[in-house]
């Protein structure tokens, strides 16, 4: 059901659901290159045991996707009837750092930054491509927090 939703608010807004082959692979590049500019080290990536990375990886893809259905599938494409794409994607990338915000973080500036990120991709090649963005995303953040709290050899 949210995906049909999704898909009559992009088509309502003009983002095609369509999915080419450069659109998509400016999710993860995006995803990528989100992490690596707002990341302040290189993390080292831990030895986890496999089980424990399948866990994980599927939690944070499940999360992302849903994230990615309702930030840009719905309010994204929707609120970009009413005031345009551009306007719409800033307004719900506030949205979503709001959202995300934490208590150390100033206004959820990391996650507004992210949010313009996943929408990009979400404008430039729909659905899949903001999915794909926010899950390689949020991968690398989590190999880069479990190599942070591992002790060191």
């Amino acid at each position: 059901m949210l995906w049909a939703a999704v898909l009559a608010a992009a088509a309502a807004a003009g983002i095609s659901p369509g999915v080419s082959r450069p659109a998509l692979a400016a999710g993860p590049a995006i995803g990528v290159a989100l992490f690596v500019l707002l990341a302040r080290e290189r993390p080292r990536l831990p030895p986890p045991p496999l089980a424990v990375v399948a866990a994980r990886a599927t939690y944070l893809v499940g999360a992302a996707a849903y994230e990615e259905l309702l930030w840009r599938g719905l309010a994204l494409a929707l609120t970009a009837l009413w005031i345009g794409p551009v306007a719409a994607l800033v307004a719900t990338s506030v949205g979503f750092g709001i959202r995300h915000r934490r208590p150390d973080e100033r206004g959820g500036l990391l996650h507004t930054a992210t949010g313009l990120g996943f929408g990009t991709a979400f404008l430039l090649g729909g659905i899949a491509a903001a999915i794909l963005a926010h899950v390689s995303y949020n991968l690398l953040v989590d190999a880069a927090v479990r190599a942070e709290r591992r002790p060191s050899a």
